[in-house]
């Protein structure tokens, strides 16, 4: 890769971007799969009382599900490279999240992902 140190390597951009447009269609999409995608954080062992790290958060879906079954004992960090994405999902996480979150930059309780 021109430019970039030896070792080393730019992370990789979100193929799809990070638009408004894009996020909208990631949260009507994980609308769609909130079935599923509980169903697999449940028999992954996610339960009360857990911390959960969700790498790649985007707009927070995951993140959102996973402080849900965590509950309020529990703990969920959500982290994604575009400042975009995770003002999204501090907006949408806004009131809804009953486990403590960690944000970028600073420890919330109930407020972010």
């Amino acid at each position: 890769m021109a430019g970039a140190s030896q070792g080393q390597s730019e992370p990789a951009a979100y193929a799809l971007g990070h638009t408004d447009q894009e996020l909208r269609r990631l949260a009507t999409q994980a609308r769609l799969n909130d079935p599923i995608t509980r169903h697999f954080l449940i028999m992954a062992g996610i339960t009360q009382g857990m911390r959960v790290l969700d790498i790649g958060s985007g707009a927070g879906d995951v993140a959102i599900l996973a402080a849900a079954l965590v509950g309020s004992t529990g703990e969920v960090v959500g982290s994604d490279p575009a400042t975009s994405a995770v003002d999204t999902a501090r907006e949408r996480s806004a009131g809804q999240v009953v486990a403590e979150c960690i944000v970028p930059g600073g420890r919330s309780s109930g407020d972010g992902v």
